[in-house]
């Protein structure tokens, strides 16, 4: 990694800028989006990152995606239950307007 930035002016959370070389040797340099605070990394520290040789601007960094899986998960259960419930809904609407 070689440098932090903001994402917004005068706000604290601090996101990487890594340099990386692409296969065919090329030097590049991602600006990530995803800020932290405190930075989750320190300046010169190695970081593992993923890119599309097709398009190395397609870049994405290593990272803690467990948050993500909790929501995504909590999020499938409320989506099978409000399913569940819609089929009863209907059935109870059917059941209004035909007697």
């Amino acid at each position: 990694m070689i440098d932090l930035h903001r994402l917004k002016p005068r706000e604290y959370p601090l996101a990487p800028s890594i340099r990386f070389f692409t296969k065919n040797g090329t030097e590049r340099i991602f600006h990530s989006s995803e800020a932290r605070n405190p930075p989750a990394y320190q300046l010169g520290e190695e970081v593992t990152l993923y890119y599309d040789p097709k398009d190395p601007a397609n870049v994405h960094l290593q990272g803690n995606y467990l948050l993500v899986y909790v929501f995504g998960g909590m999020g499938a259960v409320f989506w099978l239950f409000s399913i569940w419930g819609i089929g009863s809904a209907v059935k109870a609407v059917f059941q209004w307007l035909f007697g």
